[in-house]
């Protein structure tokens, strides 16, 4: 399933970036993400606060310009991490405790991204919108429980892998959704970008808990011409 999603990402880049009079270029940079996340455990009266965890991305981008070249597409394959950051207090099952856990999921992701350029002195500033697709490689969350004051719970401190996959302890491994980018080409082929990406689908199987991307990233793109 993952040889046959990367395969799809890969073919969806090169379809759309096979044109002529279009350059490549490599990007990289940081992310910022917090997951909108929600969930609800029978006997547990907690206090939960998402916080943003950060991570990076690098990958390709293509610059196909149309007609007058201030349209064009700007599709992109990526690496990246995404995740949440989380802390909580409160009771389950009348113990009192603190969790803290952080979620951390990396995946090779497509956009496709229809932009316009705009002339501002000798640059230009850039404004895009499209879909993108990406496939979970790896994932992982650290968890730490830290017992309240006169309980019997145990405290807990580890790392594990989440498995993706359809059963209710498991997460979906495609994602998709929507990416909003800008920025500016200056010189010699350097342009520093931009973007948000709003994730649609819930990505965990397990019904108690609502689990959808949102990712901000910044970063610098160099374009071979």
């Amino acid at each position: 399933m993952k040889q046959k999603s990367i395969f799809f990402l890969m073919t969806c880049f090169f379809a759309v970036s096979g044109q002529a009079q279009w350059s490549w270029g490599v990007e990289g940079g940081a992310v910022f993400s917090k997951a909108k996340t929600n969930a609800s455990y029978p006997g547990a009266e907690i206090q939960l606060t998402s916080n943003t965890l950060p991570g990076f991305q690098s990958g390709l981008i293509v610059d196909i310009p149309f007609g007058d070249e201030k349209l064009r597409m700007m599709p992109e394959i990526l690496y990246n991490q995404q995740g949440v950051s989380q802390h909580a207090t409160g009771s389950l099952l009348g113990q009192s405790l603190t969790v803290d856990q952080r979620i951390t999921v990396g995946y090779v992701t497509a956009i496709a991204n229809l932009a316009v350029a705009l002339p501002v002195g000798d640059q230009k500033f850039i404004l895009g919108v499209g879909p993108y697709v990406g496939a979970g490689l790896t994932a992982k969350r650290w968890y730490k429980l830290t017992p309240g004051p006169n309980s019997s719970l145990s405290a807990s401190d580890n790392t594990a892998s989440i498995d993706f996959g359809s059963a209710a302890n498991q997460m979906k491994r495609l994602d998709y959704g929507i990416n909003v980018m800008g920025g500016f080409m200056l010189f010699n082929g350097l342009a520093i970008k931009a973007s948000y990406g709003y994730g649609l689908p819930e990505l965990f199987n397990d019904a108690s808990v609502s689990y959808k991307n949102r990712h901000f990233t910044i970063g610098l793109a160099y374009f071979f011409h």
